[in-house]
Parts: structure tokens; sequence; C-alpha cells
């Protein structure tokens, strides 16, 4: 059973090393929150008109919560904390200001068999304080741990 494996993670395709890194902080958003993360989408999907080829290889999943769209900014950027700090994510908030559905767009850092769009943009753009969308745009949520860390899966 290796870190890079395809399991399942409510019917979405994720990595071994994903899900228990997700499956970390949706237990503290549990407990602060009352609110578990779900996938919306995950890795190994067909290249789209809404997430590109991101989602076409390992370590790329979208999440929710249920009542994003009713939630302040405060916790919003909170659980995008944890999922960056906790779950060694490059999570980027996603929403109407981006003209998306609310959701996190998640990339688990140094995977291995990540799209090269994923690897080689969103992930140093991420590094950067970018958005991940548009080279050099920035975040409108900057928060990044320091240093940043990758997920150390046991």
């Amino acid at each position: 059973m290796g870190q890079f494996d395809r399991v399942s993670f409510e019917g979405k395709k994720v990595t071994r090393r994903q899900r228990q890194a997700i499956h970390h902080v949706s237990g503290l958003t549990s407990a602060r929150f009352n609110l578990a993360l779900h996938p919306a989408q995950g890795s190994w999907m067909p290249k789209t008109d809404w997430s590109g080829t991101s989602h076409m290889g390992a370590g790329a999943a979208d999440l929710y919560v249920y009542g994003m769209s009713t939630m302040k900014d405060d916790d919003l950027h909170e659980i995008t904390r944890l999922l960056r700090r906790e779950g060694g994510q490059a999570a980027f908030l996603r929403g109407p200001f981006v003209d998306m559905p609310w959701h996190w767009h998640t990339l688990d850092l140094d995977t291995h068999g990540m799209d090269p769009w994923a690897a080689n943009f969103q992930v140093p753009e991420y590094r950067k304080g970018n958005d991940g969308l548009v080279a050099g745009r920035d975040d409108p949520f900057p928060y990044r741990p320091s240093p940043i860390r990758k997920w150390d899966f046991k």
C-alpha cells in the first residue's frame, strides 16, 4: 500500500496520501465548524472546460463544505489556512469572485504523477503567493505557512 496509490474518497479518486491529509483537515473543520470536507472532483479525470488538465494526474482534488456560499470570509479563510498549514496542500479558494462555484482547488504538494500543468504552473504559482489561475496574479488570500511543507504521510 503506497502513498501514491489510487483510492476512493467519497466516490472520487485521489491518492492514499491526499486522502489522509484531507481526512486530517476534515477532522479539524468538523471540530471547529461542525463541517466536513467533501470532494467535488478528484484526480485522474478527463480534461474539462472548467478545470483544464489540472485533474488529469495525481494529487488534485476540489473540495467543499456544505453551506460555503453563506459562510463568513473569516471562516472560509480559516479552512484555507488549515488545508495549507495542516494538510500540506496548495489550496486555492475559488468562488463567484473568479466565476466559479464555491470550492477549494487543492494540489497535494510533491505528489508523484501530478499533471504537468498542475506541477509546473499551479504549484510554483502557489509557492510564489499567486492565485494559480493567472501567472503573477496575487492570491486574494495570501497566507502561506512558513516554511511551506508537504504532507507527512504515515
